[in-house]
């Protein structure tokens, strides 16, 4: 399905593709952007060298969720930005384990989904938009002051009204640091948290910032715990190579953006209760790259206290949690994602004593909309690229396939084409040739020839918001003898 509307702009800053290796020196990389300013929207992007998921693009995480101390395997790439750089960092262990790679699935039995990998290799390329190559936003707040381990509810959740009455197209949540190693850069906000130590004992460090938005509202959490943090890549992430600095304290922003085109939209139901759960989803075919087309995947809760609430979804499950690590109501959570050209795989927790594919633990927010919940309804959205044709531009096209081509004859159509090419070798080329005229929206392909007609040659039979049914004014069949065939 198309919607159609306005697009995000290219991108203010494109990079090359770079390796990035994890367990090396350096674990990290550091792309100029050269913007003057500090992009409104910036996009990481991962892609697999090796493995099952070779060539499919993850993306990255505004923060880390945990240290190189626990035996069990992590990774995943995250990345900070400010207005001169976009810092991306791979695990890398500092004082225990060094098993952290720049991807990581998960393994059974504690994640579901299939081609599971952990690869220490990867490409890296990021992406970064200015306020100038970006609509309007429909909603805009910023300065909302947070701080982790605050006895204060307001300061670890709050509810913003976007005051929209309908789901956005996109949302996104940033925190401007205010204190640590980490002043003055940004972290962009997650999904479902990702692991949950409860009461976490010294260096165990968990936190980041959590949200998710419905119809009427932005929800944002991060931790009460007073251990915990907003931003960290300290021991176990790039090259630092210190203890503490620990952001605490920051600036929150919140953006919303409404009617985003898309080149393709999905909904499907996902986790063990769904009628016939998909891990992979093919992609129609579509003229698009996963690399230059922006995509937005979000689970929306079915039941608790977040129900209809949409989660973003990760590129890396950040821990393989064993089952003495318990936290309340879930350990650890989120789904993963990866995209190719012709597919999206997914893959969530797979144990729902500790797991959550929507995990926001009692830490977040001192508990307010806590939730576990490992079933949830994915929707997928893939964005229309800026130099494709707008509705605004080209009325949307409608194909009709006459059914009189079987009968070596075209003349049921009476209308005069408004236009009409020769030696069309095919319907693609014919489509492409409608394509030319703004005012074209139907055609038919008979005998190489291809004729088009615009709207002042049809009726309107059926119309929906966004889509519309029509045929042309005179149609007569012609009766004939079976035998003629």
């Amino acid at each position: 399905m198309v919607v159609y509307g306005q697009t995000l702009g290219l991108p203010s800053y494109d990079s090359e593709w770079r390796l990035l290796v994890s367990q090396t020196i350096p674990a990290e990389l550091y792309f100029t952007h050269e913007l003057g300013e500090v992009p409104v929207l910036v996009d990481v992007l991962v892609k697999a060298l090796d493995g099952p998921n070779e060539g499919f693009i993850f993306r990255a995480a505004g923060t880390a969720e945990r240290d190189d101390d626990q035996p069990d395997p992590y990774g995943g790439v995250i990345y900070i930005y400010n207005d001169q750089y976009v810092r991306v960092m791979a695990p890398w262990g500092m004082n225990h384990n060094k098993a952290g790679g720049s991807i990581y699935t998960g393994d059974p039995p504690y994640w579901a989904g299939g081609n599971f990998q952990l690869s220490y290799s990867v490409m890296v390329k990021v992406r970064c938009w200015t306020k100038a190559m970006l609509p309007p936003p429909c909603f805009n707040m910023t300065g909302i002051s947070m701080k982790v381990g605050s006895t204060l509810v307001n300061e670890t959740f709050r509810e913003i009204n976007h005051g929209i009455n309908g789901y956005p197209s996109l949302v996104r949540v940033r925190t401007l640091l205010h204190d640590s190693i980490d002043i003055g850069w940004y972290s962009d906000g997650q999904g479902a948290a990702q692991m949950n130590y409860n009461k976490l004992r010294v260096f165990g460090r968990t936190g980041g910032l959590k949200y998710a938005y419905n119809n009427e509202s932005v929800r944002i959490w991060t931790s009460a715990d007073n251990s915990s943090y907003l931003e960290t890549h300290i021991d176990g992430w790039g090259n630092d190579r210190i203890y503490i600095g620990y952001p605490s304290t920051g600036s929150v922003e919140v953006r919303v953006w409404c009617n985003i085109a898309t080149l393709y939209e999905q909904r499907i139901e996902f986790g063990p209760s769904a009628t016939l759960e998909q891990f992979e989803l093919l992609i129609p075919h579509l003229a698009w790259e996963p690399e230059s087309v922006p995509i937005s995947i979000t689970i929306e809760a079915m039941d608790g206290p977040n129900v209809g609430y949409r989660f973003i979804g990760s590129g890396s499950a950040f821990v393989n949690t064993p089952p003495d690590r318990f936290g309340t109501p879930c350990s650890y959570g989120g789904f993963v994602y990866a995209v190719s050209k012709t597919a999206i795989r997914f893959w969530r927790p797979d144990d729902a004593s500790l797991g959550g594919t929507i995990c926001i633990p009692n830490s977040m927010g001192d508990g307010t909309y806590a939730q576990s919940s490992l079933n949830g309804i994915l929707d997928i959205k893939l964005w229309l690229h800026p130099t494709m044709r707008l509705s605004e531009q080209v009325k949307p096209i409608r194909l009709v396939c006459s059914s009189f081509i079987l009968l070596k004859s075209d003349t049921a159509y009476n209308t005069t084409a408004m236009a009409t090419v020769t030696d069309m070798s095919n319907i693609v080329a014919c489509d492409e040739a409608c394509r030319q005229h703004e005012t074209c929206i139907t055609f038919t392909l008979y005998n190489n020839t291809c004729n088009m007609y615009n709207t002042s040659d049809q009726n309107l039979y059926y119309q929906l918001p966004g889509s519309q049914v029509w045929g042309l004014d005179n149609r007569s069949v012609k009766e004939i003898d079976v035998d003629e065939l």
